[in-house]
């Protein structure tokens, strides 16, 4: 990158999903349709959750009946925001 380029804006949603991860595809959903928030659009999804949230998660938002993959095809919604290795489950000490 030049001294002259601008730095390639990144918009971090970090979610705290618990057990509902539908938090995700809904949050999105409300992004995209109310144009005040064009901005805040993001470009990468992070997941923060327990290990039982992140079993629940996978279940529903990836593979073959993944709620995210839908919502992306639905709504033109870059798939590659969200993938498996952007859930972080919580751990106790």
């Amino acid at each position: 990158m030049t001294m002259m380029q601008k730095p390639k804006s990144r918009n971090i949603l970090l979610v705290f999903s618990g057990m509902s991860p539908q938090v995700v595809t809904g949050t999105l959903y409300a992004l995209t349709q109310d144009m005040t928030f064009k901005d805040y659009i993001p470009t990468e999804i992070h997941l923060v959750c327990t290990l039982a949230g992140k079993d629940q998660a996978t279940k529903m938002l990836f593979g073959a009946n993944g709620q995210f993959a839908k919502f992306c095809v639905d709504y033109d919604f870059p798939l590659e925001t969200l993938n498996p290795e952007n859930i972080h489950v919580i751990q106790s000490r």
